[in-house]
């Protein structure tokens, strides 16, 4: 905090870098490539698998496969609407829908990979006896609806200032 004022810094060159970059630094404009081909070649090589998926009958028959389908669905909306939304600050509604739905899908992807883990654990630690009644219903249920209730729960709870644009962000760190 300096001055009352809240500063963020990131030092680091992920896509969340290019997140937190608000001062439009040299390394912007090749950072912003970098970020674009890479979810490009994400959002084909998704698009591949789910199709692939599709196609042969024989691949959707286990539950590791899917899982896997659920999960390439998950990252392929999040991919997409990142893509899509990145530069959609200018209208605060836009902004916050943006920001929802990246925050669901982020926290589905991230369910549906505890629900991966636990799925490899029953059959690689358990093995014998590892069987759970309707396991794809309860791991839908868990990875596509808890998302949407944290969401909600975040967004109820103060929604002016749950998921502000930038120009909101800038006056209330002046004041």
């Amino acid at each position: 905090m300096e001055n009352g004022r809240v500063v963020c810094e990131c030092n680091h060159l992920t896509n969340f870098a290019v997140l937190m970059d608000i001062y439009g630094d040299l390394h912007s404009f090749a950072l912003d490539v970098i970020s674009k081909v890479g979810i490009a070649l994400s959002i084909t090589g998704l698009i591949l698998t789910l199709i692939t998926y599709m196609i042969f009958k024989e691949l959707r028959q286990t539950r590791p496969q899917h899982i896997l389908t659920n999960l390439c669905s998950a990252l392929l909306v999040t991919l997409v609407i990142f893509l899509a939304g990145i530069d959609a600050t200018s209208s605060s509604v836009g902004c916050t829908v943006v920001t929802f739905l990246l925050h669901y899908f982020l926290l589905a992807v991230f369910m549906w990979m505890a629900v991966e883990a636990f799925n490899m654990y029953l059959a690689f630690v358990i093995v014998l006896g590892a069987h759970v009644s309707r396991f794809m219903l309860k791991a839908a249920i868990f990875a596509w609806g808890l998302p949407l209730v944290i969401v909600i729960v975040t967004l109820a709870v103060d929604i002016p200032n749950t998921y502000p644009d930038e120009q909101e962000t800038y006056r209330s760190s002046e004041l």
